[in-house]
């Protein structure tokens, strides 16, 4: 019997894309941020948000490639600023306030169609309900939970930036298990992607994994995703919306019989 239902964030239960323009004003009013901590930016906020967007994009691939996420100071250090050679010691204390300030400065972010309804459906029938999300940020997720107002519907919140594990590592998701208290045969995920939630799921041996299709994804992602369709690896549901997700864990755990 399923017993809790844990979701992927970005590309599931929020829709972030990323917005040119807003990237600029945010580069902008970085630039300004900080020369408040000795840190000069010689480019224009056009060149400047460029240059974020692509050390955004190195990083990524190279946590990918290392299955491990890397504290925002490193990522500071060896990516965002690496070119203006700041100490570790004058970014230490802002490190965590920059990456908050990248995600939420130049994406547009929106609460999936349907959230409040799968959550509170999955609710009603006892289910626990817990968080697995590959982010840098270690407070972004969090407060976009709150600007959504399903924050408390969620018991558990595991982000690879605060555990250093990745999707699709099966050890993150062994991790949420275990910390839950519960059986792989009571534990399903929702999540977009083949690459990260559908292998890291199935490597785990959970007993439920739903995909959702995911809104407008970055090219790069449609691509890395569209050349995993034959894998190997399959869902065994593939959702339009996440209220499917309700009656799909009812009609899942109506198959088990009554225990007395």
């Amino acid at each position: 019997m399923i017993k809790a239902v844990v979701f992927d964030m970005g590309g599931t239960i929020i829709n972030h894309q990323y917005s040119p323009e807003r990237a600029v004003r945010h580069a902008a009013n970085t630039i300004e941020w900080l020369k408040d901590y000795g840190i000069h930016i010689p480019e224009s906020p056009e060149q400047f948000a460029g240059k974020l967007q692509e050390s955004d994009q190195k990083r990524r691939r190279a946590t990918e490639r290392e299955m491990r996420e890397i504290p925002p100071l490193e990522a500071l250090c060896k990516y965002y600023l690496r070119d203006y050679h700041p100490s570790p010691e004058v970014l230490f204390p802002i490190a965590e306030e920059f990456c908050f300030r990248y995600y939420n400065e130049c994406f547009e972010a929106k609460p999936a169609n349907g959230l409040l309804e799968c959550v509170s459906g999955l609710r009603q029938q006892g289910m626990r309900l817990g968080i697995i999300s590959n982010t840098l940020s270690r407070t972004y997720m969090i407060s976009k939970l709150a600007e959504f107002g399903v924050s408390g519907y969620f018991e558990y919140v595991l982000l690879s930036s605060v555990c250093g594990l990745r999707k699709p590592d099966p050890a993150i998701f062994e991790l949420c298990r275990t910390t839950m208290g519960l059986k792989r045969s009571e534990m399903a995920y929702v999540g977009d992607t083949i690459s990260r939630d559908v292998i890291g799921t199935l490597r785990a041996g959970w007993e439920l994994m739903i995909r959702i299709a995911a809104p407008n994804p970055r090219p790069y992602v449609a691509q890395r995703e569209q050349a995993l369709e034959n894998c190997g690896y399959q869902p065994h549901y593939f959702i339009q919306t996440l209220p499917e997700v309700v009656e799909i864990i009812r009609a899942k755990n109506a198959e088990v019989p009554f225990e007395f």
